[in-house]
């Protein structure tokens, strides 16, 4: 079995760019990125 835990949640993002022919894209700053301890393609719920 597998589960799946939130790590975290970007809180008051603004939205700069939108890309209506691919739902569920996301661009992070990579400087805020390292701040959250994300990695690049890590998935998260």
């Amino acid at each position: 079995m597998q589960i799946h835990l939130l790590k975290g949640k970007l809180h008051r993002a603004s939205v700069t760019d939108a890309n209506v022919e691919y739902e569920g894209s996301l661009t992070i700053d990579h400087d805020l990125m390292d701040k959250l301890r994300l990695l690049p393609f890590e998935r998260n719920i």
